[in-house]
């Protein structure tokens, strides 16, 4: 930031003498005044930025007409600070309008006709619209090797931003190999610490972990994360993006308590430099709403996501990428909350729009096609959710990799099915090789592993492995409660079938003292309708009754609230 500081200074100084000296109206005097805003808009000062621009634009039209190439600058660079600002949709035309008199007047091959498409491309992507800017990256990069050569910058700059799309594009093999190579040349030409080996070095990360290697992703982002604070300042939109990528790497790792507080502290500073409506504003308030809902605070993580969505329509327009983003993980949690009515009805819909929008194949839909399968096992449609977690897991399989994190998520998934339908022998097998998998991708210790042994745990209770059963419970509720702490609800979850694989054996006063624990915490976490709690409640008046306590199981009965929230009669 102190060199952004000293540029600005720079370019005040040469702006007044230039106003002195040649008078307001030169274009020497113009340049100077167009070379501070684009400093300023680096600084993240952009409503100066667009103001002074706009001024610039006026009195080069004014002085020099409309299709002057130094006019043409001007315009493109003012479509820079409305993308910045995340006003796309004002800045498209802009972009389009400039591109169009660029290469009429410029030529196609000119440094500034590339700059110009370059930025229209980056914009698409920042809109959804990764085919287009997928075509538009494509044929920049290749202008542009045939007019400056292989690692000139600006070659660099096209390749980075072909493997961003890439990424959304959800071919994240190419992109990873590309973000690796631009890594490499931009490390050799520019050095570590310049801006743009800085974004290569988070385009990598991000690449990585939306390809389940969160470890890797981690460290990567942390670094960025430090070397962006100390180039740029804390307040740099590039520090902050660099936090936010570090949060929700940190949420997927299933460090939830990290990632609100970063989270917040990233909100907090986007809120006050970009506003509140700003798309990178929206997304971080769709990241805190993420950690909540991991969090167990479902009801203020609802509350949150509706809004944000509700922000991002009305900014961005329905159908944008950051949208379908936000519906997938609001699904998601209305599930982990119990709300398994509404959870279907967004999970259809979020399917619709990644079908439409990304493709039947692209790894989001088939993400959302493994969740539609959740809400139809939860709603009792067991052969339908069967066909469908088979057709993802394959799909699964053959586009992203057996160990990738949502493969193993598919395959889980079905393993629980097999389950619940008693086909015991092939839900052991599918759950024993899912664990192996996490273990081996995600460590011991991670939220989707310990979902794992206590899954193996519940098929081996079923098929009245007791002991075996019991052991693997009593380890996943050790690490639970380290990992996730005591009152978070997958914790309570692993007590209860603690309590169920106890009480198999026979060992009813030692079940009904976990399950009395449980319904405690549960009626504090959740409340006294919430599926959980009740299970919980029926499995403690099935105890009482075989201890012969049925006044008492009675008495339970009696108070036990139904869905509809009234005690039963």
């Amino acid at each position: 930031m102190g060199k952004h500081l000293d540029a600005e200074k720079m370019h005040r100084r040469t702006l007044q003498l230039r106003e002195e000296a040649l008078g307001k109206e030169h274009p020497e005097t113009l340049n100077s005044m167009d070379n501070l805003a684009s400093v300023l808009n680096s600084m993240g000062q952009y409503s100066t930025a667009e103001e002074i621009h706009r001024k610039t634009l006026t009195l080069r039209e004014k002085v020099l007409g409309e299709e002057h190439p130094d006019t043409l600058l001007g315009k493109g660079s003012l479509a820079n600070v409305l993308k910045s600002m995340g006003r796309y949709l004002e800045a498209e035309p802009v972009y389009r309008q400039v591109l169009k008199l660029m290469e009429k007047v410029l030529g196609e091959k000119h440094p500034s006709t590339l700059s110009v498409m370059d930025n229209l491309g980056l914009m698409l992507g920042n809109m959804g619209k990764y085919s287009e800017a997928d075509k538009i990256h494509r044929k920049t990069l290749l202008l542009r090797e045939k007019a400056l050569g292989v690692e000139h910058p600006e070659r660099l700059d096209s390749m980075n931003n072909l493997a961003v799309v890439l990424g959304h594009m959800g071919q994240c093999v190419e992109a990873e190999t590309m973000h690796r190579h631009t890594l490499l040349l931009r490390e050799k030409a520019l050095g570590q610490e310049h801006p743009s080996t800085l974004s290569s070095l988070n385009n990598l990360a991000n690449v990585l972990s939306s390809m389940g290697k969160h470890s890797e992703a981690e460290k990567i982002h942390r670094r960025a994360l430090q070397l962006r604070e100390s180039v740029f300042g804390m307040d740099h939109h590039f520090t902050l993006d660099s936090m936010g990528n570090l949060a929700l790497v940190l949420n997927a790792m299933g460090n939830h308590s990290e990632a609100e507080k970063i989270h917040r502290k990233t909100l907090a500073l986007r809120e006050k430099i970009l506003g509140e409506e700003h798309p990178d504003t929206l997304l971080s308030r769709g990241g805190l709403a993420l950690a909540l809902g991991n969090m167990g605070q479902y009801s203020e993580a609802e509350r949150i996501y509706l809004h944000t969505i509700a922000s991002i329509e009305s900014v961005l327009g329905k159908e944008h990428s950051l949208e379908i983003f936000l519906l997938d993980n609001l699904a998601q949690m209305l599930d982990s909350a119990g709300w398994y009515s509404k959870a279907e009805k967004m999970s259809r819909k979020t399917l619709e729009l990644k079908k439409k929008v990304l493709g039947e194949e692209h790894p989001e839909t088939l993400n959302s096609m493994n969740d539609l399968g959740v809400m139809l096992k939860k709603t009792g449609q067991y052969w339908e959710a069967k066909q469908v977690y088979r057709q993802v897991m394959k799909q699964m399989q053959r586009v992203l990799g057996e160990e990738h994190p949502s493969t193993l998520v598919s395959m889980n998934n079905l393993a629980n099915l097999l389950d619940i339908l008693r086909l015991d022998s092939e839900a052991e097998k599918m759950h024993r090789k899912t664990l192996e998998l996490r273990q081996k991708v995600l460590g011991d210790e991670h939220p989707s592993t310990l979902d794992s042994m206590n899954n193996l745990a519940v098929v081996l209770d079923h098929m009245s492995q007791y002991s075996k059963a019991e052991e693997i419970h009593q380890r996943t509720l050790l690490l639970k409660d380290k990992v996730l702490g005591r009152e978070h609800p997958e914790t309570l979850i692993s007590m209860n079938n603690l309590g169920e694989v106890i009480q198999h054996q026979g060992r009813y006063s030692e079940a009904e003292m976990i399950y009395r624990q449980v319904i405690a915490l549960m009626e504090k976490v959740h409340d006294k309708e919430h599926p959980h709690t009740l299970h919980s409640m029926n499995n403690l008046m099935i105890v009482l009754g075989i201890l012969g306590r049925h006044l008492e199981a009675g008495t339970i009965y009696r108070h036990t609230p139904t869905p509809g929230g009234k005690g039963s009669e």
